[in-house]
């Protein structure tokens, strides 16, 4: 019996509170009838599951990174999102589905064995008896990040995506020695804690943070671009450090990697994670001549409010090309200007696509990521790599205007963003000369295919 494979990611599922990324007024119709659409295939299904799935850090407390408090967390979000565990109950109601579920980096907790169980009993309240069609990386035999079906002679390799990034790469070998054993806290990557902890300085007041994906260097740019209007959140100065200390980072890797200048910050800072070629590519187009100087740019990140009118003029444009730098640089913005035909299109020289061309091992044809939020496909003669999206909510982002992008960062500052989403998903099933694989958006129309392409053996 070959199963239909139907490939979502990024729902960060949380306790629908303020801080949840998933939760919207929407959402549940929307899941809903995604669920039910798989049902009326009439087909044996397996819905994978490619990462973070729930999100344990946009639950409070934020840096607790107890076994503990990851029991208590999962409790709430089952208890909040109910629904949406029963629908994933429904679709195992059919004995021919199946569920997968692969690690992500803020899902992490589901591996410890107590925790792991609290999502699994709760799938199963609408489906009794279909426990041996959940699999989860909590049990010994699913101890893996990565899923390598062959599909009608077609090898994919489907996993989060995250291993690549810099940012928030994890050890899950060491991840899933902690599981099984006695250990009240995971092995964290210093970097990936690092991050995640300053984030969390300032999320509270500043709720884009995580909705902006990929956070890198994206967040960091814009709390830099956003400092002048701090005053109106009344951020507390440890947070302003945290920015700072964020944002001296990013503009070394800037620096660095487009400018050549000497790096701000200290040798520690230096060695920061680049920004993605793309950004590169923007910055090597936009500054080949005007460059930002190291006045300009000290005097930015340290100036206060009446600092302005002494700075004039540079200080307004210092503003506009960190917030540009942050937008141009996501695949979404540029989704937004090209619209349909950036799915159709390649994107070899985004970040996620390399690492992706790297997967491309032995017999492996087709590659699937999650973790970028950012929808895309790439061909590699007769290989492809396909991103599925998020089910997250994402910002609305501006249009390629400087006074738009300007009106958009005060809104950042206010908390008055428009708030989106755009559900997509893959889809890879038996074709007579091997697969057919296809990214797909959905809405309460349905289904819409954004791109698809037969993968032969």
């Amino acid at each position: 019996m070959e199963h239909t494979r139907i490939i979502i990611s990024d729902l960060h599922v949380g306790m629908k509170d303020k801080f949840d990324i998933f939760a919207s007024d929407d959402k549940p119709q929307l899941f809903e009838s995604f669920i039910q659409h798989l049902r009326d295939l009439q087909k044996p299904i397996e819905l994978i599951i490619n990462g973070d799935f729930v999100d344990f850090l946009q639950l409070q407390p934020w840096n607790d990174l107890r076994r503990g408090s990851a029991l208590t967390k999962v409790g709430s979000i089952v208890e909040k999102s109910a629904y949406f565990f029963d629908e994933l109950g429904k679709l195992l109601q059919d004995s021919q589905n199946q569920v997968v579920m692969l690690p992500g980096n803020h899902d992490v907790e589901l591996a410890y064995p107590e925790v792991g169980k609290v999502v699994r009993n709760a799938i199963l309240k609408t489906a009794p008896g279909a426990a041996n069609r959940i699999r989860m990386f909590d049990t010994p035999d699913m101890r893996r990040t990565s899923y390598i079906p062959k599909i009608n002679g077609v090898v994919v390799r489907i996993e989060h995506g995250n291993e690549g990034d810099p940012w928030n790469s994890l050890n899950y070998n060491a991840l899933f020695t902690d599981a099984e054993t006695s250990a009240n806290n995971f092995s964290y990557p210093p970097g990936t804690k690092l991050v995640y902890e300053t984030m969390n300085e300032f999320k509270d007041l500043f709720r884009f943070v995580d909705l902006l994906k990929p956070e890198m260097p994206a967040v960091p740019l814009l709390l830099i671009a956003l400092k002048p209007f701090m005053s109106v959140g009344k951020v507390p100065e440890a947070s302003l450090i945290a920015i700072e200390r964020l944002g001296n980072a990013a503009i070394t890797a800037l620096r660095r990697a487009v400018l050549g200048g000497a790096p701000l910050g200290d040798e520690k800072e230096a060695t920061s994670p680049t920004v993605d070629d793309q950004l590169i590519e923007f910055l090597a187009d936009e500054l080949p001549e005007d460059r930002v100087s190291d006045w300009s740019v000290e005097q930015f990140l340290h100036a206060e409010e009446t600092d302005e009118g002494t700075l004039g003029g540079s200080f307004q444009r210092v503003r506009l090309w960190f917030v540009s730098w942050a937008v141009r640089g996501l695949a979404r913005f540029q989704a937004k200007q090209r619209g349909a035909q950036f799915y159709l299109d390649d994107h070899p020289k985004n970040t996620a696509a390399k690492g992706a061309k790297t997967r491309f091992e032995g017999d492996v044809k087709v590659v699937v990521f999650g973790h970028t939020h950012e929808a895309l496909k790439t061909e590699f003669d007769d290989r492809v790599y396909v991103n599925s999206g998020t089910w997250a909510n994402l910002i609305e982002l501006p249009t390629d205007t400087g006074s738009d992008m300007l009106k958009w960062l005060q809104d950042l500052a206010d908390d008055k963003f428009e708030k989106t989403a755009f559900p997509t998903f893959v889809q890879i099933e038996s074709a007579d000369q091997g697969v057919d694989v296809s990214l797909n958006s959905w809405s309460l129309k349905g289904a819409n295919t954004l791109w698809t392409k037969n993968i032969s053996r």
